[in-house]
């Protein structure tokens, strides 16, 4: 941001990373609630891993629009993280340890992984 606006909006500057799985899960109820999916109808819990609520909105409005499950819309959606990689890893390189987390207390700093999964989502942003 520049610097005038640092000065007039000085409550800090938050970084909004992928939402966690908690976080999912209330938008997808959000959004089921909104269009009239029934709560059985899931996609797999890999699917969502890196999408943003934006992400979870639209599937949830083409399952709607389409009349077809989440899953089947699901595979009409390229998620954010998939298409600006690069970019991706460039905000949350400058954001870690730099701007405060909009999810936790304190400064944002880039998730650990641990698990096999993980390492490979990891690798989705490096």
């Amino acid at each position: 941001l520049p610097p005038e606006f640092k000065r007039r909006f000085n409550l800090g500057t938050f970084f909004f990373y992928f939402p966690d799985e908690q976080e999912r899960q209330a938008i997808w109820d959000i959004y089921r609630k909104k269009y009239g999916i029934p709560e059985d109808d899931l996609i797999s819990a890999t699917t969502d891993k890196s999408w943003t609520g934006a992400e979870i909105e639209s599937c949830c409005r083409l399952a709607y629009l389409m009349s077809c499950s989440l899953e089947e819309a699901a595979t009409r959606i390229v998620p954010v993280a998939t298409t600006a990689r690069e970019e991706i890893n460039a905000l949350v390189d400058e954001a870690t340890g730099r701007f405060l987390s909009c999810s936790h207390n304190g400064v944002f700093q880039r998730p650990a992984k641990s698990s096999a999964a993980d390492q490979k989502e990891r690798k989705l942003f490096n």
